[in-house]
């Protein structure tokens, strides 16, 4: 299992943070969290559309995976990239 460091991550840590969660990805494909936590980093990033990949990646993992949709908090990430606040 991965454990992620939920410290608050500057704009400079950001990159090497979405690097890190993609190579978790690529151990479990399932880890819900994981994909949430890649969205953050994108959407503060400012890479919008990288952020909505991320989501229908999630989606279509643990939809096929698991059989099941994202969890509420992860759709309230969702929701947040069309939100006017950053």
């Amino acid at each position: 299992m991965v454990k992620v460091n939920q410290r608050r991550l500057t704009f400079l840590d950001l990159p090497i943070a979405a690097a890190c969660y993609e190579r978790c990805l690529e151990v479990d494909e399932l880890f819900e969290g994981i994909y949430r936590q890649l969205m953050i980093c994108y959407k503060n990033l400012g890479k919008k559309g990288s952020a909505l990949s991320v989501y229908q990646r999630c989606k279509k993992r643990l939809s096929f995976g698991l059989g099941i949709a994202p969890s509420l908090e992860t759709k309230a990430v969702l929701a947040s990239l069309y939100s006017k606040a950053k």
